[in-house]
């Protein structure tokens, strides 16, 4: 009865919404296998790639609600594949990317994040993924790639919101690095540079913190 599907247009929007209610039927009843066999044959009567897209999205999908999430990851490269530097592409790079962050994977998180920024465009974009890069190796402690990270971050956003917040990453991985001085003047420069934002009394608090740590110490 799962083939009724092929009466409609296979392109169509009806015909890709009656399928994934099929897909998500069969993964309820914990036939997932079938769930990709149907999907497998539905990516093949697709000429559109937002539609490939959507197929290939729901696969991963499928296969991660399966415990699957390598092969969710490695689906996702179809994508990546077929359709480099496009939106698409970088859409599924950023899907395989918060995939391996959610199970820990960080080292393939950033390989995927540093694989993806040379196929984006732009100061957004430029922007964006220093930020998320800097966050990744921060939550991997490779502290001196992030204060690399956060210093070309900040010469990208000085005096806005963002390089206020570059500064405090800066001086915590400083800080985690055992570079307390350097830590300690990235803060102070926060403060005096960035008067009345809303990350000053953060910085301001850490500085006091640390102080207290620092005398405290044998």
């Amino acid at each position: 009865r799962f083939e009724s599907i092929g009466k409609l247009a296979p392109g169509s929007e009806p015909a890709f919404a009656v399928r994934r209610q099929m897909v998500m039927a069969l993964q309820q009843l914990k036939r997932t296998d079938e769930a990709l066999a149907l999907l497998a044959r539905a990516e093949q009567q697709q000429p559109e790639a937002s539609a490939v897209a959507a197929i290939v999205e729901l696969r991963a999908e499928v296969l991660e609600e399966s415990g699957r999430w390598t092969e969710a990851v490695t689906a996702l490269d179809e994508l990546v594949r077929r359709y480099p530097g496009s939106y698409l592409a970088a859409q599924a790079t950023q899907r395989q990317i918060d995939l391996l962050r959610e199970h820990d994977d960080l080292p393939g998180a950033i390989a995927r994040l540093k694989a993806l920024q040379p196929t984006l465009s732009g100061p957004y974009w430029e922007v964006q993924t220093q930020r998320e890069l800097l966050g990744l190796y921060r939550a991997a402690k490779q502290h001196d790639q992030a204060e690399d990270t956060a210093a070309a971050l900040l010469k990208l956003t000085e005096g806005t919101p963002v390089g206020a917040d570059a500064l405090l990453q800066m001086a915590r991985a400083q800080r985690e690095a055992g570079r307390k001085k350097a830590a300690r003047q990235s803060l102070e420069k926060l403060v005096q540079t960035y008067k009345g934002g809303p990350v000053v009394p953060m910085a301001e608090a850490l500085l006091a913190t640390w102080e207290t740590e620092d005398k405290a110490a044998p």
